[in-house]
């Protein structure tokens, strides 16, 4: 009998592509994450499964998504911070260089294993107020022990940058009960990019046959798990309890270096980002 985290093993190599496409901006730490995963995989032989795993034509998506979130933790003034599905995302070990900050991160163990591999391969000391914890966001017990860092006193941020898009609307309710639960606890604010739209997906996957190669990696149709469009993803999340402030992406848009880097117009940077949205989202008093 296969355990309960296996299927949710198989995003993994998702979040190998991310770290690629964020290479081609000026991201702090993406080329070295990114170099020790390809370091390892040339050892293995996976060379060829690492080739599929390249997501440059689509780069300015994830690097605004990357930046954007980044800005709206700015705003929010929150220090403490639990990013769930974490991934190989450097936003923990860039932003703990600021001793303030009260980071955790929280993913499958076999992704927090990879990624504690992958800082000592270049590296990088794990500062003391970064904590990487093992753990399923579908979990509540997960995220309740992930949360033991922090401060009751104070408020946290909750952030997820790439998990949603691969559950069913059922897991994406139960993600939402367990975040609620959290902000009820410390008060604080979900951000999430997390808000895949089949508008979006549509033109990302013109660029890379992302709903395919997807498919192929995880055997998840992404496509299924897709809201309509924004309304659709509101009025989702408002049903849970919750508040919701939208971003755009194209708020980021001028802060992007991907696409100059990749020869790629304004008009087309427009289409690739101008469908996606950023949550900010509280609970209801």
């Amino acid at each position: 009998m296969s355990k309960p985290d296996d299927h949710y093993e198989l995003i993994s190599p998702t979040a190998w592509a991310v770290a690629h496409s964020i290479t081609f901006s000026d991201i702090p730490f993406a080329k070295e994450i990114f170099e020790a995963i390809e370091k390892n995989e040339t050892t293995n032989g996976n060379t060829s499964k690492f080739t599929e795993l390249r997501l440059g034509e689509v780069a300015p998506t994830y690097e605004a998504r990357y930046k954007l979130v980044n800005h709206l933790l700015e705003q929010s003034k929150e220090i403490q911070i639990l990013e769930i599905a974490s991934g190989l995302c450097p936003r923990g070990i860039s932003m703990t260089t600021k001793t303030n900050i009260r980071y955790v991160e929280m993913d499958l163990p076999e992704v927090i294993a990879q990624k504690m591999a992958i800082l000592q391969s270049v590296a990088v000391q794990l500062p003391a107020n970064l904590h990487l914890e093992p753990g399923n966001a579908l979990e509540p017990k997960d995220l309740q022990s992930a949360s033991r860092h922090f401060d009751t006193a104070q408020e946290i941020a909750v952030i997820n940058e790439g998990l949603l898009r691969y559950l069913t609307f059922d897991e994406k309710a139960k993600v939402a009960k367990n975040v609620h639960s959290l902000l009820q606890k410390f008060g604080g604010v979900w951000i999430t990019p997390d808000i895949t739209l089949k508008s979006g997906l549509a033109r990302e996957n013109r660029a890379v046959c992302i709903v395919k190669n997807t498919k192929q990696m995880t055997g998840i149709d992404i496509q299924q798990n897709a809201f309509e469009n924004v309304e659709q993803a509101k009025k989702f999340f408002e049903q849970f309890g919750f508040t919701i402030e939208i971003h755009s992406f194209l708020e980021i848009e001028k802060e992007l270096v991907s696409p100059a880097k990749l020869n790629l117009s304004a008009a087309k940077v427009k289409d690739l980002i101008g469908q996606w949205v950023v949550f900010v989202m509280k609970i209801t008093k």
